[in-house]
């Protein structure tokens, strides 16, 4: 869908899934989580794929756990009161630590996709803090950066060590692209449209078809 569209939003808190409610349809918990970037929302959860898009969240309690559907290995940053650290997924649909054994207090969450559209969709269907309650989220930031861009904004093969490295998705991190690190330094929400290669009018390998003013338009880069 297009950005603003139906099913499609920017930003913004939603419900996560919670337990079994009248009908079959989960509770919505609310106050919510807040979804970084464009997404889709499910009944459960969302859906996303541009480069930094992913959600933020505060809880109560000593654990939070997040189910998340990917289609091959895939790569995220953690951000756990304030402690970075990498989550890598499985194919498929399964359940990963956000935290664990913490101090019965208040935390927070970032979780912040590494990787690119062309790279596929992820899917949040549930959140769950054990024993502990969701608060409400970490307010966003009244100051905003849009990035459109291709591969340096994407943050492709940034974490390469070496000049002649060769570049796997493990490599891309939108974490620690420029207007990433310039977000968190000036306390600015930043949305990245980019897509290695990808072009205006024309991309990297000469293809005139589906550049950035057509999937611009789009809640998710890589499906119509």
């Amino acid at each position: 869908g297009a950005p603003g569209g139906a099913g499609g939003t920017s930003g913004g808190s939603a419900g996560a899934a919670g337990g079994g409610g009248s009908g079959g349809t989960p509770p919505m918990l609310e106050p919510g989580i807040r979804w970084l970037g464009r997404v889709v929302k499910t009944q459960n959860g969302a859906r996303f794929s541009w480069p930094g898009t992913g959600f933020a969240a505060r809880w109560q309690g000593t654990s939070g756990k997040v189910t998340l559907k990917t289609g091959q290995v895939d790569y995220f940053q953690l951000v756990v009161d304030g402690q970075v650290k990498l989550l890598t997924t499985q194919a498929g649909e399964h359940e990963y630590e956000l935290g664990q054994n913490l101090a019965q207090a208040e935390h927070t969450v970032v979780m912040w996709r590494r990787t690119e559209a062309n790279y596929g969709t992820v899917e949040v269907t549930k959140l769950d803090f054990p024993g502990g309650k969701l608060l409400s989220p970490p307010p966003p930031s009244t100051k905003r950066l849009e990035v459109v861009g291709d591969s340096i904004s994407v943050g492709f093969g940034v974490e390469c060590q070496t000049q002649g490295e060769a570049f796997s998705y493990a490599t891309e991190n939108n974490y620690q692209t420029y207007e990433a690190i310039a977000g968190r330094e000036l306390g600015v929400e930043v949305m990245t449209m980019a897509w290695s290669g990808i072009g205006m009018w024309r991309d990297v390998g000469g293809g005139l078809m589906t550049q950035m003013p057509v999937r611009y338009l789009r809640t998710l880069g890589n499906e119509d």
